[in-house]
């Protein structure tokens, strides 16, 4: 079995492998921004079929080991009411799948992390307890179905609950876990054939533990205050992103 699959150029390939240890670094240190990027390169290098079931393999090994990393700061009983709502999402994700338009889900995306980020606060939605807990595993694992990257909108539900910047980064890399985890075995079922792609999977996994480790170290030693100042403006950044892909260069 060759290291890297025939739908592959070679090139593509070890750039995959080499973007792996970067997009884990950066996700290490703010909990988002490294799926997108993943998302985006797959994008431009894999066949359409493969994108969102193999960015799902990705995402899990980064995240795998992230909570390795941080597994002593997690918050378990916000990932157990997440990860209730997520187990629902994904039912419905997994029999829906082919029946919503994409661009309606990442307008909706789009349009909650800005308002979420910067709405007025006298009309912002709740933004904690375990309903809201509940109803955004729902939501993004079910967007994580269609769209690959729902971490952004993972972050906006987790940031307000979850003061310490380290909980916060080791709690959404658990709920994050759980869900790629759990989309990869669905999509298993649906008929993707992964073998192909798993001596690439494996390298990706060994450079994203080494991206984790190093972006790890950098978490410890950055000012609360600067971290949230960037976790802010990263969503805002997302969310521009995803409202661009919905609505095409003119709207």
């Amino acid at each position: 079995m060759s290291l890297i699959p025939p739908d592959l150029s070679l090139y593509a390939g070890w750039g995959l492998i080499a973007l792996s240890f970067v997009t884990s670094a950066i996700t290490a240190i703010l909990s988002i921004g490294g799926g997108l990027a993943m998302l985006a390169a797959l994008a431009a290098v894999a066949p359409a079929s493969a994108i969102i079931p193999v960015h799902g393999a990705i995402q899990f090994g980064s995240n795998l080991s992230r909570v390795f990393f941080l597994r002593k700061a997690i918050s378990w009983p916000t990932t157990f009411v997440f990860s209730l709502g997520s187990l629902v999402g994904l039912a419905l994700g997994g029999l829906l799948v082919v029946q919503l338009p994409a661009d309606t889900l990442r307008l909706i995306l789009g349009v909650y992390i800005l308002y979420s980020m910067w709405g007025p606060n006298r009309l912002q939605l709740p933004t904690s307890g375990p309903t809201v807990l509940f109803a955004g595993g729902v939501v993004t694992s079910f967007l994580t179905m269609f769209i690959g990257a729902a971490g952004p909108f993972i972050a906006s539900v987790l940031a307000p609950r979850l003061s310490d910047r380290v909980a916060y980064v080791a709690t959404h890399g658990m709920c994050v876990l759980l869900q790629h985890g759990l989309k990869v075995v669905i999509f298993g079922v649906l008929g993707f054939v992964f073998l192909p792609w798993l001596p690439m999977l494996a390298l990706m996994l060994l450079a994203g533990i080494a991206g984790t480790w190093a972006g790890a170290h950098v978490l410890h030693r950055l000012p609360e205050q600067t971290f949230r100042k960037i976790l802010k403006g990263i969503l805002t950044l997302v969310a521009l992103f995803l409202l661009s892909s919905a609505l095409g260069p003119f709207g």
